[in-house]
């Protein structure tokens, strides 16, 4: 698949809620185009806000802009937007759990689709989580690019 990585700030911080602002990045690594973004880079700027509901509890709501920047000339270009929201329970000290439904809005190709994801994680330092994601598409036939996903992946808390 395609490896990415993303960079956030939080620009505003109370005790119960915050505004995170952050970058994503994918590039194009997969050797198979049903691996990843079909053959482009992806640079997606978001934002989001944090609420915290109860101790274990987030909501996290979201908007973002994902556009290509580069990759193969044969793969067909990126221009989207992206809103939905993240619920995350805490499950234990070092775990969480979390679902991500979000709507995907293809400003290059006019169509509408969107998933909803899982993901179970764990923290296996201080500053260091593992997690699994994986997640099923929906939208009228030939509007998703696919039926379902599976992301695997590491977060550093600094």
């Amino acid at each position: 698949g395609d490896v990415g990585a993303d960079i956030e700030w939080t620009p505003w911080l109370s005790a119960r809620s915050g505004l995170v602002a952050g970058v994503r990045t994918t590039w194009n690594t997969s050797t198979s185009d049903v691996l990843g973004y079909g053959g482009k880079h992806t640079l997606m700027p978001y934002a989001q806000f944090v609420t915290q509901l109860t101790p274990r509890v987030l909501l996290v709501p979201f908007g973002g802009y994902r556009a290509s920047i580069g990759g193969e000339d044969f793969a067909p270009s990126y221009k989207d937007m992206l809103v939905g929201a993240t619920l995350v329970w805490r499950a234990r000290e070092r775990a969480w759990i979390a679902t991500t439904p979000q709507v995907v809005f293809d400003l290059e190709h006019e169509l509408t689709y969107g998933d909803v994801g899982g993901e179970v994680g764990y923290m296996v330092l201080d500053r260091v989580g593992l997690y699994v994601r994986p997640s099923v598409g929906f939208g009228r036939s030939g509007a998703k690019p696919y039926d379902w996903g599976v992301a695997f992946g590491f977060r550093f808390v600094p």
